[in-house]
């Protein structure tokens, strides 16, 4: 029996930076809160600064898909959307025995919370669904076919959302997600064919660090202006902004420039999904964690900061070890409906898992 392959612990750990920086980003309220210029101050700055930092999370999880590739397997699939309702019913009845009532209604629009609540899962499971296309389209073009395709699509993309500020929805859409998976799609295209002839980590960390300042002194700009720094401008805090794609292309290659291999990585890394269900649960979102962050804005900002470490460290720890147990939990329903599943629905089951893997 073939071993399978263990995950490249650099890898799992810019997913556990990138899950840092959402969660940081779901932590803001100053910078982006309409203030006169005169008001505004270091701090301020920083803010913006950590803001723009952390921007491009969302995009190196796509670029990480893309590199790698979705392989279609039926158990995986499956796995994703069990953790997403795993969490989503067992927070809301823990809630419960926190004093908040039961309502079947409220209950029943938690259940179908994915699209407006959880957008990142909706547009993923359309990406994973039709990741098979993309990838035989990938395969199919050369490098230099894959870079003509990108820059032609890009150049729309640019040109569109400059005209129309929500025509490609700020980059919250699987549309823009299909461009981030063949950006990983290329770089591996690239990969192989340089054999990792590429620049330093160092290089391209810099690049990252770069784009953070341009991101930064343009939300400086914008706001002198009055201008809303999500909404007005795609080179604002969009993640189709196209300094925002090369901060995680840029942190993306020079986290895969690291020689790393740890087992608490890869253990972290694996359930790291965990934290955002958890902390972007409709009941928790905006009546404890939103409104608790806001509230840390009344401390001096080296208090804020250190609190926030500390709520971070908590949240991480749970999440993980919450989906630890809802992985178990997953393996023992998945291999005892197998069992007992009917001979025509595993062979329908392995047909299409089959043609998606083709």
């Amino acid at each position: 029996m073939v071993s399978k392959a263990p995950r490249a612990s650099n890898i799992e750990l810019l997913r556990i930076v990138a899950m840092l920086m959402i969660v940081n980003l779901h932590s803001f309220f100053a910078p982006e809160a309409a203030v006169a210029w005169t008001d505004v101050n270091v701090a301020y700055v920083l803010d913006f600064f950590r803001e723009a930092l952390c921007i491009p999370a969302v995009n190196i999880f796509i670029v990480i898909s893309g590199y790698y590739s979705i392989r279609w397997k039926i158990k995986s699939f499956f796995s994703l959307v069990f953790q997403t309702y795993f969490f989503v019913i067992i927070i809301y009845f823990l809630t419960l025995l926190w004093g908040n009532p039961f309502n079947i209604k409220t209950f029943l629009l938690y259940l179908n919370c994915v699209p407006y609540t959880y957008w990142f899962i909706a547009a993923y499971v359309g990406l994973y669904l039709l990741s098979p296309l993309l990838n035989a389209f990938a395969d199919k073009c050369s490098a230099k076919q894959l870079l003509v395709f990108l820059v032609i699509y890009y150049l729309f993309q640019f040109y569109y959302q400059l005209m129309f500020s929500n025509y490609f929805n700020a980059g919250y859409s699987i549309l823009s997600f299909f461009g981030l998976y063949l950006i990983g799609r290329y770089i591996n295209k690239i990969h192989q064919e340089n054999q990792g002839r590429t620049h330093s980590a160092k290089f391209y960390f810099s690049l990252y660090l770069i784009a953070s300042v341009c991101i930064t002194i343009n939300l400086l700009f914008m706001q002198s202006r009055g201008m809303n720094v999500k909404d007005d401008h795609f080179l604002g805090l969009a993640y189709n902004n196209p300094l925002v794609i090369v901060q995680a292309v840029s942190l993306f290659l020079s986290f895969s420039k690291l020689k790393i291999q740890s087992k608490f990585i890869n253990f972290c890394g694996s359930s790291i999904l965990a934290v955002y269900l958890v902390h972007m649960h409709p009941q928790l979102k905006y009546d404890y964690y939103i409104e608790y962050c806001s509230s840390l804005y009344a401390l001096s900002y080296a208090e804020h900061l250190l609190v926030l470490s500390v709520l971070f460290v908590v949240l991480f720890v749970v999440s993980i070890l919450a989906d630890k147990v809802r992985l178990w939990i997953y393996n023992f329903l998945y291999e005892f409906l197998r069992k007992i599943c009917p001979k025509k629905v595993k062979r329908a089951l392995a047909r299409v898992e089959y043609i998606c893997t083709c």
